[in-house]
């Protein structure tokens, strides 16, 4: 069974003496490079609410050339003081394969969910406790929620998205990326549940460089994108013009300007981090 949940079912805080039996096991599932202005902080969101954490540490998609950063180093020195976590390693360039080796783990463990969690989303821990007491193991098959999305700081945010985290770990069940690979019974938690702060692109602009040169070949394949273009005349003119629209890179209409994130709503786990205050990440 999964580990009981300390819960206050009308403000959603961790409180002692208040205790729910979550009915299942969950494992977290990472698949990382170069992850590292993120990763120990969406770990911390993540730790106590995971049964096991599976990382795949692994190479950039496509075989494209790029130099490690600190993310191994990191995840092999983090405080895992309930032995939760399972590190492996692989070249395989394709991110399904990778995301279906995790799933594979969880099998292996007998969890009955696998949670997929990206290096660069910090959930947030009061909404975790909701969302937990919402699944029904007898008919959910598979989650799909909202996140908030960051543009190149902690605050300031283009909107909100939409994507699947959590399967149920059935027999015949694969994943697409991060899309099951049949019809399941899926849960769409409701809107005003932003389950946890995407900061992909809260990052340096070399970073963003990287990120769409190497993990991004996927969506270019379906939509056309030209880099430079929209670094130059979305991402890095954003800095001096804050009105600049239609931001995502990949389709017209999906987001419109970005909006300021009051500082006071930056999740407890990174106010100590590097890019904390900073209104735009250079």
């Amino acid at each position: 069974m999964g580990t009981d949940v300390v819960y206050n079912k009308f403000s959603g805080k961790m409180l002692p003496g208040t205790k729910v039996f979550r009915k299942f096991k969950v494992g977290a599932c990472y698949v990382l490079y170069n992850e590292e202005d993120y990763i120990i902080s969406s770990l911390d969101s993540i730790y106590e609410r995971a049964d096991k954490i599976y990382i795949l540490l692994g190479v950039p998609f496509d075989g494209l050339d790029s130099t490690p950063d600190s993310t191994e180093e990191l995840v092999r020195n983090y405080f895992d003081y309930d032995k939760k976590i399972k590190i492996f390693k692989t070249d395989a360039q394709d991110e399904s394969k990778c995301k279906n080796f995790l799933l594979n783990e969880c099998r292996k463990d007998k969890m009955e969910y696998c949670w997929v969690v990206d290096g660069d989303e910090v959930y947030n821990e009061k909404f975790l406790n909701l969302f937990f007491r919402t699944i029904d193991p007898d008919t959910t098959e598979a989650v799909m929620d909202y996140c908030r999305e960051y543009w190149r700081s902690l605050h300031h945010s283009p909107g909100i998205s939409t994507s699947f985290i959590l399967f149920k770990v059935l027999p015949d069940l694969s994943i697409r990326i991060r899309c099951p690979s049949r019809n399941v019974n899926c849960l769409n938690c409701p809107k005003s549940l932003i389950l946890y702060n995407h900061y992909g692109l809260a990052r340096k602009p070399e970073k963003i460089r990287e990120k769409y040169t190497i993990t991004k070949n996927r969506e270019r394949k379906d939509h056309k994108f030209k880099l430079d273009k929209w670094m130059n005349e979305k991402f890095l003119a954003w800095e001096k013009d804050k009105t600049t629209k239609d931001l995502f890179p990949f389709r017209s209409g999906i987001w419109h300007n970005t909006k300021p994130i009051p500082i006071e709503e930056t999740p407890d786990l990174l106010r100590n981090h590097k890019y904390y205050g900073m209104d735009c990440i250079k």
